[in-house]
């Protein structure tokens, strides 16, 4: 969390890249693209590439995380740039339970295909893209200027950053 990170109770945090500047140091790790889900028995026929503007029209049972979670600060501020509201049948900040709720049921949410990607290869959830505007979250360390971060830390952040570049969608060494 970066503002515990800022009030010095973290070293340092992997984050979502706010869209407000940070009074930190920040690293990016990585873009990941965020994708509509749904279940494999989903009824309804979707596009196979949608924009954020048709979301709403769709009629979708949107499950998404609740107001102040990271990645659903990151799904609106999308949506507030297309001059849209996505209003959610349910809010569930666990990504597990999310994901369970639309491989058995009849809604949809938007999640980073890299963190369904398993689920995708198995037909046990379907993606739809958001070409317009295409979603990204940016994945980021933080850290305080004025304190540096000792050898250990700098190392984990490194290998943490790594391994999740490795396990993105495509890269070299996704054994999904």
């Amino acid at each position: 969390r970066s503002d515990w990170v800022a009030g010095g109770r973290l070293d340092a945090a992997i984050v979502n890249k706010p869209r407000r500047p940070l009074a930190l140091d920040v690293e990016h790790i990585i873009d990941e693209e965020m994708v509509l889900i749904t279940g494999p028995g989903f009824a309804a026929s979707l596009p196979a590439n949608l924009t954020l503007r048709q979301l709403p029209s769709l009629g979708l049972d949107l499950v998404l995380p609740s107001r102040g979670h990271g990645l659903r600060s990151n799904i609106d501020s999308f949506a507030e740039s297309e001059n849209i509201e996505l209003v959610p049948k349910f809010e569930i900040d666990s990504l597990v339970a999310t994901v369970n709720l639309v491989e058995r049921n009849q809604v949809a949410t938007v999640v980073p295909r890299v963190a369904v990607h398993r689920q995708l290869a198995s037909g046990a959830l379907r993606a739809y893209p958001i070409v317009s505007p295409r979603l990204v979250r940016r994945v980021v360390s933080v850290s305080h200027p004025r304190r540096p971060l000792n050898p250990a830390t700098k190392l984990f952040i490194s290998m943490l950053a790594a391994n999740m570049r490795l396990r993105a969608p495509g890269a070299q060494g996704d054994n999904s």
